[in-house]
């Protein structure tokens, strides 16, 4: 047995916990959030498969280089059963057939929810990290995180994540954390949008924020979203900032917090 270490004013490792006596050789995941994890705290001859998201340049939340080296799956029952993983690393909620398929082969399953905080994205660090037997791995990560992430005082900047098509991110979301650690005012409150929501145009023109955070480059519906969006606050006479935010950097935790977190700050400074 052994005592983990405390992060400092984060109480992520409770108590004494023993390293598991068997290091898993073949680990797979199907989750892109998990491979984000994956990345940065497993060693590569761990890993036996990854997401086919993460194939995916403009879905992955991991390096698109590192994803390659290792098979995709999708995550049916046929795919996990022929991987022969030693652990599965999946999102949550699981099908119940496919954790049925899983639990009948023999193979220890980890399903982790989407992280809507920074916090909540720094334990699931410490499950993946304790259950590969990474834990110093994934407590440089999460040192890394902290650092990246630190609250900063409030500027009282209105800011609006605007991802097309009115879909904005609302209090609960890890977007909203990442705005308020970064010292802004995540507008889609004041609309009293929850999580993942849409809002009309009408209601962002009446009650435009400071700045919105879009894509640059957008396609299709998208992209004459977020033109309207443009047209309508210029020709009502608003000036709103819009800057360019990835939302990709939205995606998963572990490592897109600290690149959001950096590109939230040069944002904040302009």
């Amino acid at each position: 047995m052994r005592c983990a270490p405390l992060l400092a004013g984060v109480l992520l490792l409770h108590g004494c916990t023993a390293r598991p006596a068997v290091t898993p050789q073949r680990i797979v995941s199907d989750n892109p959030c998990v491979d984000a994890i994956l990345a940065d705290v497993a060693a590569p001859t761990q890993i036996g498969a990854v997401s086919t998201y993460s194939h995916d340049p403009r879905a992955t939340s991991a390096p698109i280089g590192w994803a390659q080296h290792f098979p995709a799956m999708g995550g049916t029952a046929e795919e996990i059963i022929a991987a022969h993983p030693s652990l599965y690393l999946t999102g949550s909620p699981m099908m119940p057939a496919t954790r049925a398929v899983a639990d009948r082969a023999g193979i220890k399953v980890i399903a982790l929810p989407v992280a809507n905080s920074v916090r909540e994205s720094e334990m699931q660090i410490v499950t993946v990290a304790r259950a590969i037997g990474r834990e110093a791995a994934g407590a440089r990560l999460i040192g890394q995180i902290e650092s990246a992430a630190r609250p900063h005082p409030p500027t009282h900047i209105s800011a609006l994540i605007y991802q097309g098509g009115g879909l904005i991110l609302g209090q609960g979301t890890l977007a909203d954390d990442l705005l308020r650690r970064s010292g802004f005012r995540n507008a889609a409150r004041l609309y009293g949008a929850k999580a993942w929501d849409v809002q009309p145009l009408e209601r962002i023109i009446i009650a435009p924020p400071q700045v919105i955070l879009a894509p640059r480059t957008a396609h299709g519906e998208d992209a004459r979203g977020l033109n309207q969006l443009r047209t309508a606050l210029a020709h009502v006479g608003h000036t709103v900032r819009v800057a360019d935010f990835d939302p990709q950097l939205l995606y998963c935790g572990a490592g897109s917090i600290i690149k959001a977190s950096a590109r939230l700050a040069e944002i904040r400074q302009q």
